[in-house]
């Protein structure tokens, strides 16, 4: 009996770990979150006021996928995302685009996320659980300094009233011309930081005139840890590089 067991064990084991290997495609950072976006952007082709974020990035980038749908466990609300449209800065990303004004009782809560390739295989992931309301500061004093192809960005740290609470932080800058030719986007910073150098080669400065920076407020919720992104809030900030330039 003993035997027919392990034997039943190990059976069982290789089947999971020949499905694992053999899968053609997985899903990681699965995100939802209310971004705010000030009003004034129409321009660059952004919206105004608060909206849903919503999605996850799919590896290999190039894998044959079918189709990404979004379903919010606690509200039954479904949404679909395609493959993001930002510009170079992001790899694999799949987004609900154009993203829906935020709706509290409609977008709170945890999303599932289903995807299907061409082949029929399937996987799923769940988000941190969308539950904190309030609002992130917009931030104010951002700044760049030095070589104006390659300027130190800066900014003032929001005031800790202003931050709601079990909330932490955190900070992303990108660089852009409008909202599909986003050309640059810093790793995670630090709430503790509130400067950012851009590398060498990043600029051209053809375009110097052209370049916004966005520096986005994010907060993360401190107590969800796990492989999806904790973001609960976010606002962008957005200034003319040259703008930023002559602050100094």
């Amino acid at each position: 009996m003993e035997k027919k067991l392990a034997l039943l064990i190990l059976c069982l084991f290789f089947v999971v770990v020949t499905n694992a290997l053999s899968a053609d495609f997985f899903i990681s950072r699965p995100f939802a979150y209310k971004s705010q976006f000030p009003p004034g952007l129409q321009e660059l082709g952004f919206p105004e006021g608060d909206f849903l974020n919503l999605g996850c990035f799919i590896s290999p980038p190039d894998s044959a996928i079918k189709e990404v749908i979004m379903k919010n466990i606690d509200t039954g609300v479904v949404l679909i995302a395609t493959p993001s449209k930002v510009g170079n800065i992001f790899t694999g990303l799949w987004l609900v685009d154009p993203m829906p004004p935020f709706e509290p009782s409609k977008h709170m809560g945890v999303w599932e996320m289903r995807v299907k390739d061409e082949k029929g295989n399937e996987e799923t992931a769940k988000t941190h659980n969308l539950n904190i309301e309030g609002n992130m500061p917009y931030l104010k004093g951002v700044k760049a300094s030095g070589n104006p192809v390659a300027p130190t960005i800066t900014w003032l740290a929001p005031k800790d009233g202003e931050i709601p609470q079990g909330i932490e932080v955190k900070y992303q800058v990108r660089l852009l011309t409008d909202m599909n030719k986003q050309f640059y986007r810093s790793s995670i910073i630090s709430g503790m930081l509130t400067v950012c150098p851009i590398p060498e080669g990043i600029i051209n400065s053809d375009d110097l005139s052209k370049v916004y920076v966005r520096v986005g407020c994010q907060g993360w919720d401190k107590d969800e840890h796990g492989g999806f992104v904790p973001i609960e809030l976010e606002t962008n900030t957005f200034v003319p590089l040259k703008e930023a330039l002559g602050k100094q």
